[in-house]
């Protein structure tokens, strides 16, 4: 918040100082050469960075600032002309800052979207190996554990040959719905692809996990069961120590041990500890 606020602050002085080097510029060249492009873009870059209410209080300032700039270069035909002017030139550089203001929203929403899977409502992988190797980072320096799971839905295809795929969809949001809500606020569920999820439970140990996901794991079974639907869970968790590898690496390594247990019977928990150095 801290760090926003001193952008924020930071543009808004640049701005308003670009403002006065085109009103001296201007005020130098005179009226009969138009600087109306310039005087937008102090405007676009606090708009950008503050948003539209302070982009139209700029807006504002550059219109007066344009319209004395103006009139320094002699009287107008019309004592109404300033006026009018200013008018004009509020309402265009108002228009540019709406449709900047909305062009940052859409952009922000597509950032956030491509940090969400649509269906579900997990975490995108993208989003999960961005916050996989911030913790691993944050591991290597502090040396604090945690803990990741491959969790693979076992017989899904089985959902959609015999209720259709909206079923389906059904059943992986209420997979979503079931580990959150056994999750902690900080714990993070990711839907990879299909039927394959992984969760990142930072600050975690070995026997801590040992506890909590026979848990999440019987609050999943639940939900099947509630539903009818003939589904049970492959879980690989890897406790991590020390993280001497990336998060491609360790995912693999919990992916590996989930499919150890796909292939010794599934609808069970593998776990491995990962020893720092």
């Amino acid at each position: 918040m801290t760090r926003l606020l001193q952008n924020r602050a930071l543009a808004l002085g640049t701005g308003f100082f670009l403002l006065a080097l085109v009103g001296v510029v201007d005020y130098m060249v005179g009226r009969e050469i138009t600087f109306s492009l310039f005087y937008l873009a102090p405007i676009a870059l606090v708009t950008w960075v503050s948003g539209r209410h302070v982009g139209m209080l700029v807006s504002l300032v550059a219109a007066g600032l344009w319209v004395f700039v103006d009139s320094s270069d002699g009287p107008y035909s019309r004592a109404y002309v300033p006026y009018l002017n200013f008018a004009i030139r509020v309402s265009v550089f108002a228009i540019v800052v709406r449709l900047l203001d909305a062009l940052k929203g859409e952009i922000e929403k597509e950032k956030e979207l491509a940090r969400i899977d649509y269906l579900t409502g997990a975490a995108s992988p993208r989003a999960y190996y961005e916050l996989l190797e911030m913790e691993i980072a944050r591991t290597r320096r502090y040396k604090h554990p945690f803990t990741i799971a491959y969790i693979d839905l076992d017989n899904f295809k089985e959902i959609n040959d015999r209720f259709g795929h909206a079923a389906g969809d059904d059943t992986l949001r209420s997979v979503v719905a079931s580990l959150k809500e056994g999750m902690r606020e900080t714990d993070i569920v990711a839907r990879l692809g299909g039927d394959e999820f992984a969760l990142l439970l930072p600050e975690m140990e070995g026997d801590e996990a040992k506890l909590v996901f026979p848990k999440l794991r019987e609050g999943l079974l639940q939900e099947m069961e509630r539903h009818r639907w003939p589904v049970t869970f492959s879980i690989g968790v890897l406790v991590c120590e020390g993280a001497v590898f990336d998060a491609k690496h360790l995912v693999g390594m919990a992916d590996d041990l989930m499919y150890s247990i796909k292939k010794s019977g599934k609808n069970a928990i593998g776990y491995s500890v990962l020893k720092g150095e």
